[in-house]
C-alpha cells in the first residue's frame, strides 16, 4: 500500500516536469506595419519567443521567433539608441517620426528590449518590446537562457550592422558629381 501511495505522489511530479512551461509578460510590442507600439503578450518557452498582440485587428502581425534565428538581444539605453538611430535595422524599418517612438522608449516605467533575428528568408529583421521594469530581470534571464546569449546593454566596440555605424564610413559620391537624366515631367493642373 505504501508503494502505491509513493507512486501516486511521484507520477504527477514526473508529468509536471516534462510539460514545457512558458513565461508570459504583458507589455507593448512594436507593430512594424503600423510603426506603433501596441499592447501585447510576450511568451517565452523552450522553443520560441512569441509576440501576440492583444487586439484581434493586429493578430496578423503576431511574431514567433525561434532561438536559432536570434542574432542579438539588446536592452536599456543601447536598445533605445538602436530604435531611434536611422542607420540601425529597426530605424531603417520605421518611416515615421522617431521622436514619438522615442518618447515612449524613455518612459521610466518600461524596460526596452530589441531582438534582432533572421527571418525565414535569412534577412535581418528586428523588433522592439517594452515591459514593466519589475519584469526586467526575469525576462532577461529567460531570453538569455533560451538564446544562449548575453543581453547587450552597451554598444559593441566595433561597428555592426545593427547599430549602423559602418554606414558612416561609406565613401559615397558627391551629389554634384552625379549626372541626372533630363526628364520632362507632365504639367498637372490641380
Amino acid at each position: 500500500m505504501r508503494k502505491y501511495a509513493i507512486l501516486t505522489l511521484a507520477v504527477p511530479l514526473l508529468f509536471y516536469s516534462t510539460i514545457a512551461r512558458a513565461e508570459t509578460y504583458e507589455g507593448k510590442c512594436l507593430n512594424v506595419r503600423l510603426e506603433e507600439f501596441k499592447n501585447c503578450t510576450i511568451s517565452i518557452d523552450t522553443s520560441t519567443i512569441e509576440l501576440e498582440f492583444d487586439r484581434e485587428e493586429y493578430q496578423v502581425d503576431n511574431l514567433s521567433i525561434r532561438p536559432s534565428q536570434v542574432v542579438e538581444v539588446a536592452a536599456g539605453e543601447y536598445a533605445q539608441r538602436l530604435l531611434t538611430t536611422e542607420g540601425s535595422i529597426i530605424g531603417g524599418i520605421l518611416l515615421g517620426d522617431a521622436a514619438s517612438i522615442g518618447q515612449l522608449l524613455y518612459n521610466r516605467n518600461y524596460q526596452q528590449f530589441m531582438i534582432e533575428y533572421l527571418n525565414n528568408r535569412k534577412q535581418r529583421q528586428a523588433t522592439a518590446i517594452l515591459i514593466d521594469r519589475d519584469d526586467h530581470d526575469a525576462m532577461s534571464n529567460e531570453l538569455s537562457s533560451l538564446t544562449g546569449m548575453s543581453i547587450v546593454y552597451q554598444p559593441p566596440e566595433e561597428s555592426t550592422l545593427v547599430d549602423g555605424e559602418e554606414l558612416l564610413d561609406l565613401d559615397l559620391p558627391n551629389i554634384d558629381d552625379i549626372e541626372l537624366p533630363d526628364v520632362e515631367l507632365p504639367n498637372l493642373d490641380l
